[in-house]
């Protein structure tokens, strides 16, 4: 069996021009994640205080433009270009750095890109190719809703059953005799 790390993406738009995208990994999105962190919590504060302001939904729950008061709009507005400016300057570097292993196929100030440092290319690649790149790297990075609900494994209260969460919640601790011998060596180590 051979497992390969990576896979070559070649540009739509930009002819030529081809990158290697790592596959994903169990420590390499944990890596990611980390990254994210402090973003991530950034973002799930603006969310919050959207949810917080009055804005008039419609029946699919967006937001109605017309019926809601313009400084609730207004607000919506600016909380929303802070989530694109987290997402732009924190969240989407994270993603390409840790995502791309090489690039070729295209120069730079007439310099060869594959002699650029990767971490530099976020400043430097045209904002198409970019965008690109880093639409390859998440696509083969995220798990999908499908592979998310077909995950091996448990969580530590949850136990599966036929592919669906027998239970979300542990046994209550009160359920055992803490006390009674055969529970006590049951759950104690003798050396």
């Amino acid at each position: 069996m051979n497992l390969s790390t990576f896979v070559t993406v070649e540009s739509k738009i930009a002819p030529g021009v081809t990158w290697d995208v790592r596959m994903m990994s169990e420590g390499l999105r944990t890596r990611i994640f980390v990254g994210m962190a402090d973003a991530m919590c950034s973002v799930r504060a603006i969310q919050t205080e959207m949810q917080s302001l009055d804005a008039i939904k419609d029946e699919e729950g967006n937001v109605d433009q017309i019926q809601t008061r313009p400084e609730v709009l207004e607000s919506l507005f600016n909380l929303n270009d802070k989530i694109d400016r987290v997402t732009k300057t924190q969240i989407d570097p994270v993603w390409f750095r840790e995502g791309l292993i090489a690039i070729r196929g295209l120069s730079i100030d007439n310099t060869p890109v594959e002699t650029i440092p990767l971490n530099k290319l976020v400043d430097l690649l045209p904002e198409q190719l970019y965008r690109e790149i880093l639409k390859s790297i998440r696509s083969n990075s995220e798990l999908t809703m499908e592979e998310r609900q077909n995950l091996e494994y448990a969580t530590t209260s949850a136990e599966r059953v036929d592919s669906k969460i027998n239970s979300i919640t542990a046994d209550s601790a009160a359920k055992t005799d803490s006390t009674n011998p055969e529970t006590v060596a049951s759950t104690s180590q003798t050396k």
